[in-house]
């Protein structure tokens, strides 16, 4: 595999870390097509959307490969496209991952260095990321929030931000794919919290 896979002439996006976010690429990463659906049941609609996005344009799943957003976001979310790059990788279909935050990285020009990262986590608690923070921390949705903020997709936290990280997926994808696929990025899925405390009750 070179570093602009070039055995595969199509790229498929799949965000599932809170609503589905699903993208066509061809070779030169150029969208073409993209879809934001507002839905946290995506693992009961996206192989039907996949299926479908492969048939309007005349493609054979053989011929792609495949991006998924690592995280941050919830177990529930996080599961169905680290499920289904897992499923890929078992045909033989390489799949890259990586995180928002490697947005911070590739996108630097775009976003600067003094945003803060926000989300909302469920469970009454949203996750914060300073730029220069590793991992980022949970705090009460009560919380007050102040300064530049990056969310990820539309979510009651996009008011107050200055940037969507969707939006910069979207615009700047013959930045972001190269890089990630240059660099053969197949991050582990990042949680807003550990397991223990994601099937806790009193979490």
């Amino acid at each position: 595999m070179t570093s602009l896979d070039s055995s595969n002439k199509y790229y498929i996006f799949l965000d599932t870390s809170y609503n589905l976010n699903l993208g066509f690429m061809d070779k030169d990463f150029n969208w073409l097509s993209f879809e934001e659906l507002q839905s946290k049941k995506s693992s009961e609609v996206i192989h039907d959307k996949i299926n479908e996005m492969l048939e309007r344009f005349k493609v054979d799943i053989s011929m792609t490969s495949l991006f998924i957003i690592s995280g941050p976001g919830s177990y529930t979310g996080l599961r169905v496209s680290e499920g289904l790059g897992q499923i890929f990788e078992i045909e033989d279909i390489s799949v890259y991952s990586f995180n928002v935050f490697s947005l911070g990285n590739i996108l630097k020009s775009e976003i600067g260095t003094k945003m803060k990262w926000i989300f909302p986590a469920f469970k009454g608690e949203v996750f914060l990321r300073e730029l220069d923070e590793e991992e980022g921390h949970l705090v009460s949705e009560n919380s007050e929030f102040d300064g530049e903020y990056i969310t990820h997709g539309e979510n009651k936290f996009t008011p107050i931000s200055s940037l969507n990280s969707v939006d910069l997926i979207k615009n700047h994808s013959k930045k972001l794919f190269p890089a990630v696929l240059k660099n053969k990025l197949r991050d582990q899925v990042f949680y807003f919290r550990s397991l223990d405390k994601e099937f806790s009750k009193k979490a």
